[in-house]
């Protein structure tokens, strides 16, 4: 029978005690390396749930401060007497007191409980017929706050020949004055049911229309009154004029080219949270990682812009854009370009995609396109120099300057226009619309209201052969008389007022 000799015995302990050591080293090191992944892990989501609320809170105070600014500007169009002497307290009557998301049920709707609310500050007195008011709107959700500051300059204006132009052209604004193009109803036959009202001739300058026109049910009111199958008069409509005029308005953009001296990223995405300077981006894809990206400079973007996966992303240029290619934007991200825009292609735009101009924007390319609860704003003057605007039901848009669209006018969006506009096509609409100033239409016109309203407050001026209103569901159409220069209308509902207040600077400030 063999025996395992002492020292053989001894070894066996010793290795099996070895064993054991390494054992227990293997543990301890994965254990602790396991406990610092989870660390780590732990902080990133932190991070990334305080950057989500953080950029949900600024998303929220955007909505409020451009719902303060649309209360305004409809405050600013009907503000009349003004004088110099009562020029401080005619601002302090159209500026809009305190304003919140009480009633807004959309972000009522929305998790983590953000709202807004936007005050104004101290309206000082007057400084060479110019008054600067600080508007601040405050976003909050459950773990963020986000304040935005704007800081508002208005100027007092006295009405002379030069600010509002002749009797023979529209009263001026930001950079147009238009042919005034009286009559009614023109060169064609013109069908309105129902016709049991008294005959009564439409007053001069309101609807000018080349071409057959028909009224389909409910209510169509034309200067205050509906109208009649005797409302006809015949003439032809020459809009080659107004349409050079809209082509060639003021309206800066800078080149669609790289910059020169400007740094260069040729990365496939973005990936600084913050570019200093002016910069020359290869591609500008958006990732996860990084939900907000700002650009101080100039920027060019050789391609498009694309969202992808990004979540409630918040990018802002603070100068000029020139993107050779689309702007892609989706998943709740917001865009605010702060300097003027050009755009050699198209704007898809859904998923409550914010986006906001605030001076002028050219787009080379194609149309806007508005999906599901996307908006969009303009501050300046809009060319669409080989499209127009296409937004579905649940889309809203905002047009502070005025508007050239090339191609028809088709939408079911809820869009309010402040300036002029000319559709270098058929106007088919099916959605809330308001129009502050003359809308012009070369081709046919197919204006809808179905349980809501579609107003035209300065006339409309087609060149069509055919037009045809469509009212239901206690939906109206509206129209009213042109403005001539001067300030005077054609139609005594409108008393023409031109406001003396004018908004000559807009500057934003982040917190």
């Amino acid at each position: 029978m063999n025996q395992v000799m002492p020292h053989k015995r001894t070894f066996q302990k010793r290795e099996s005690g070895y064993a054991l050591v390494i054992v227990l080293l293997v543990i301890t090191v994965f254990s602790v390396l396991g406990l610092t992944v989870m660390s780590v892990s732990f902080n990133h989501t932190k991070q990334f749930s305080k950057e989500t609320t953080q950029t949900q809170a600024l998303n929220v105070a955007e909505m409020g401060l451009k719902a303060y600014n649309k209360e305004l500007q409809s405050k600013l169009l009907d503000v009349s007497e003004v004088t110099q002497t009562n020029f401080k307290d005619k601002v302090i009557e159209i500026l809009p007191g305190t304003l919140d998301s009480s009633s807004n049920l959309v972000i009522n709707s929305m998790q983590g409980n953000p709202c807004y609310t936007v005050t104004h500050g101290e309206v000082g007195d007057p400084t060479d017929d110019k008054i600067t008011v600080t508007i601040t709107s405050r976003g909050t959700t459950n773990d963020g706050i986000q304040v935005i500051m704007q800081k508002i300059t208005f100027e007092y204006r006295p009405v002379d020949t030069a600010a509002t132009g002749d009797a023979d052209h529209t009263p001026p604004y930001m950079g147009l004055s238009l042919p005034y193009i009286s009559g009614g109803y023109h060169n064609g036959y013109l069908s309105w049911l129902p016709a049991d009202y008294t005959p009564k001739w439409i007053s001069e300058g309101d609807f000018v229309h080349q071409g057959d026109a028909y009224v389909n049910n409910n209510t169509v009111i034309i200067s205050g009154r509906r109208p009649t199958t005797n409302d006809v008069v015949h003439q032809t409509v020459d809009l080659t004029t107004v349409k050079n005029q809209f082509k060639n308005m003021p309206l800066s953009y800078p080149a669609n080219q790289p910059i020169n001296g400007a740094a260069s990223i040729n990365e496939d995405a973005v990936m600084q949270a913050e570019y200093n300077g002016s910069v020359n981006f290869n591609s500008f894809n958006l990732k996860k990682s990084n939900p907000s990206v700002t650009i101080d400079g100039k920027a060019f973007l050789a391609s498009s812009i694309n969202s992808g996966n990004l979540d409630e992303g918040t990018i802002i240029f603070n100068d000029d854009v020139a993107i050779n290619g689309d702007l892609n934007a989706g998943n709740k991200i917001h865009f605010l370009f702060k300097g003027n825009v050009y755009i050699d292609g198209a704007i898809n735009a859904s998923d409550h995609t914010s986006m906001s101009f605030e001076k002028s924007l050219f787009i080379n390319g194609s149309n806007i396109n508005l999906n599901n609860d996307s908006t969009i704003s303009v501050n300046g003057n809009l060319n669409v120099a080989n499209g127009s605007l296409n937004g579905s039901s649940r889309s809203s848009a905002l047009f502070n300057g005025n508007v050239y669209f090339n191609h028809d006018y088709n939408s079911s969006g809820s869009h309010h226009f402040y300036g002029y506009v000319f559709i270098n096509g058929s106007f088919n609409n099916s959605g809330p619309l308001t129009f502050e100033r003359t809308v012009y239409v070369r081709k046919d016109f197919y204006p809808k209201a179905k349980g809501y309203s579609v107003i035209f407050k300065n006339g409309i001026i087609t060149a069509g052969n055919n037009a045809s209103f469509e009212t239901s569901g206690n939906g109206e159409i509206v129209i009213n008389a042109q403005l001539r220069g001067g300030g005077e209308s054609e139609d005594d509902h409108n008393d023409g007022n031109q406001s003396l207040i004018s908004i000559i600077d807009t500057k934003t400030n982040y917190q």
